[in-house]
């Protein structure tokens, strides 16, 4: 597939999104799906890619439904029933120039790439006479609908939180819904309608330095930002520390007890340990359940399809992305937020990350010249002849041990090379295990 063609709803420094290839989107959306919800992020850009969407989507006779404003797991709250598909428009991270186009199936499921390009490939537009052009309807309840549907599952807080909403959608809702449950806010960066960003929408460590002041400076609070879509979030301690996305998963699983999970394959030994380690302060949970921890492609579309194939009630990435399918396939960095609060208010997170185990990791690399299949038919005659639980992905393997994990892998920039990526909180046993690793590859190799 032409790679411009898997990604030609985004907007990159390559390729620019213009209004007219969101009419022409808007056309071929408008096609397949005739009852349409499209929203935007306060990307500058936002509103004019918008207009030129919802023409398209018109001029084909589809019926389409404004909801201003909004981020995406809100859309996805108020409009799961009744349309066919949801569109956002926008830059939520803020690595584009101009903002792109993302669709979303009425679960909260994202379109893949082919999917998108099944629609885009059409080049038979068939326009409908006027009569039979449509007109635009507003709807601005659905932040209301989204709180209500929170406050309904019985979530409540009493912990201090302080909210950087980034000048962005998140603005609409977060503050609103975090005060909803009975958390103490202190909101910043709300002023949404200022025409301009006070800083990028990222979420990494450098993105939000001067936020951790804020926080640190107000006793007794947790931070959390959002992206600008509501999609994602990042999270700082009550010292004003920044959470990696690693051990923010870990939070989430110790906290929540999910029965069946799913995490990306290349998740760390402190994701692991998490899922074993339960905080045990969740009420209502069923302990006598079998839990499971399943492990798949790192990629939002495979955790949501292993998910669903699994029944899982969890699913996340490393980066702070959350999917609870209690509330559908959607990302949503705005109830994640609500579950961070409850557990601010019931433990202090600062003492809760200090209690999670520090791992000690090496990384091996041997030369490798042969065939990916020869090789895997080996591995899995070999490692039959240990005590291992593998858990594999493509040409990758992970190897589970009592007291650390290994991976063995190919490279991806150098396909010549095997990599071996071991960890575990014992020194001795982290230099045993890579010996076995080492020893197994050889052999297959």
């Amino acid at each position: 597939m032409d790679s411009r063609a898997k990604h030609m709803l985004e907007s990159t420094t390559e390729q620019t999104m213009t209004p007219e290839t969101a009419m022409e989107a808007g056309t071929k959306f408008g096609q397949h799906y005739k009852s349409v919800v499209v929203f935007r992020d306060a990307d500058p850009s936002s509103e004019m890619i918008m207009k030129s969407l919802v023409s398209g989507l018109l001029s084909v006779g589809a019926k389409v439904t404004d909801a201003g404003m909004i981020p995406v797991p809100v859309a996805h709250t108020a409009f799961s029933s009744g349309y066919d598909c949801l569109l956002s428009v926008g830059n939520p991270d803020g690595d584009g120039e101009i903002c792109g186009i993302k669709a979303y199936f009425p679960d909260g499921t994202p379109f893949d790439s082919d999917q998108i390009y099944d629609i885009m490939k059409k080049t038979d537009v068939v326009l409908p006479s006027y009569h039979e052009v449509e007109t635009v309807s507003k709807n601005t309840e659905a932040c209301e609908k989204y709180i209500e549907r929170i406050k309904n599952t019985g979530l409540k807080s009493t912990g201090f939180i302080v909210v950087d909403c980034n000048c962005e959608s998140t603005s609409e809702c977060a503050p609103q819904l975090l005060n909803a449950i009975g958390a103490e806010v202190i909101a910043f960066n709300t002023h949404k309608h200022s025409g301009q960003l006070p800083r990028s929408p990222g979420l990494n460590k450098t993105d939000l330095m001067g936020i951790s002041n804020i926080v640190n400076a107000s006793i007794g609070s947790v931070g959390v930002a959002f992206n600008g879509d509501g999609t994602r979030l990042a999270l700082m301690d009550e010292s004003g520390k920044y959470v990696p996305g690693d051990r923010l998963l870990a939070i989430m699983l110790m906290f929540l007890e999910p029965t069946t999970a799913v995490i990306p394959f290349d998740s760390p030994c402190v994701v692991e340990d998490a899922f074993k380690h339960p905080l045990g302060l969740k009420k209502n949970v069923d302990r006598t359940e079998e839990r499971r921890l399943i492990r798949c492609k790192n990629n939002l579309d495979d955790v949501i399809q292993t998910m669903k194939e699994s029944g899982a009630d969890f699913g996340a990435l490393n980066d702070g992305t959350f999917i609870f399918s209690s509330m559908g396939y959607c990302p949503d960095a705005l109830y994640a937020s609500v579950i961070i609060s409850e557990l601010a208010g019931m433990r202090s997170l600062r003492n809760v990350l200090e209690e999670i185990p520090i791992y000690s990791n090496r990384t091996l690399r041997i030369d490798f010249d042969g065939n990916m299949t020869h090789f895997s038919n080996k591995l899995k005659e070999k490692i039959k002849e240990y005590e291992i639980d593998v858990q594999s992905s493509g040409n990758a393997w992970k190897m589970i041990l009592k007291q650390g994990t290994y991976t063995i892998k190919q490279n991806e920039l150098n396909p010549k090379k095997l990599v071996i990526f071991a960890e575990s909180s014992d020194l001795v046993y982290l230099i045993t295990m890579l010996e076995q690793a080492r020893d197994i590859v050889n052999y297959c190799v």
